[in-house]
């Protein structure tokens, strides 16, 4: 009838646990293989009016994730190895006032791979790797590219509508301040690199346009953006671009840049 006011664990782990769950009624299935969890140090406090956790370590990690999803927008998501680890947390709460603090984050994942229910989209990704102390993200091997060919693609559409596809070998951010984020939501990265782009544009022009939309253009794309930006440098290498386009003649029209370097200084809202 009385509430725990305290609460100490000096250490948990679950080693190599393997989860199967199948929602007939939704349609759904996950498989989850070698889920690990370690907890170090777990301070509960909870004095009348006030709620407070600590802890030393906190390791949570997926050898393999596999999900299937009949009746969602997504219906297949893969990745392997994915990893968090929390060092230090203190989180203190009142009926006001949250306040946490922790030493250092990483998060990571391998082997990527997500597809929409339409196929219109299909994303992979070989790593991702988020260090707090380091104040870097960074991707390997990142594409997107539709599962269904230009021409059923562009059945979906009553009008003009361009189509993107492309892959990027890599992307670091660097000089990311997470704190800003966090506390204030705003973003302040110092440096962008982007290395072995390779983009696709198609435009069928056989098709009207939609004289009810209105395009947007990149200043108020930019102007647009909820929170605060600011990215000192972005620098682009090994660039391709190839834009096709179906003309209203039948024939096609094709555009190629290749190995362009793009550089880009104080890119802000």
């Amino acid at each position: 009838k009385k509430a725990i006011e305290s609460f100490f664990l000096k250490e948990f782990a679950l080693t190599d646990a393997v989860f199967h769950v199948n929602n007939l009624e939704k349609e759904r299935e996950f498989n989850i293989q070698k889920l690990n969890i370690s907890l170090k140090d777990l301070l509960i406090n909870q004095p009348p009016g006030k709620f407070s956790i600590s802890n030393k370590s906190v390791d949570f990690s997926i050898g393999k994730f596999t999900g299937r999803l009949t009746k969602r927008a997504i219906k297949y998501i893969d990745f392997e190895d994915f990893k968090i680890e929390l060092d230090s947390l203190n989180v203190q709460q009142s009926v006001d006032t949250a306040m946490f603090h922790f030493s250092d984050f990483n998060m990571g994942l391998k082997k990527l791979d997500i597809q929409t229910a339409d196929s219109v989209s299909h994303f992979t990704m070989e790593s991702y790797d988020l260090s707090y102390k380091d104040k870097s993200i960074k991707l390997k091997n990142v594409s997107f590219k539709p599962n269904i060919s230009e021409a059923a693609m562009q059945k979906k559409y009553a009008y003009q509508h361009t189509q993107f596809s492309g892959t990027v070998g890599s992307m670091e951010m660097l000089g990311v301040n997470f704190d800003s984020l966090i506390y204030k939501r705003k973003i302040f990265i110092d440096e962008i690199l982007l290395d072995k782009v390779a983009v696709s544009i198609f435009k069928d022009k056989t098709k009207p346009f939609d004289t009810n939309k209105f395009p947007v253009y990149l200043g108020q794309q930019i102007g647009g953006i909820p929170i605060t930006l600011m990215v000192k440098q972005l620098k682009a290498t090994d660039v391709n671009l190839v834009n096709r386009e179906l003309k209203p003649t039948g024939d096609y029209g094709k555009a190629n840049i290749n190995r362009a370097t793009l550089t880009v200084k104080n890119i802000t809202t």
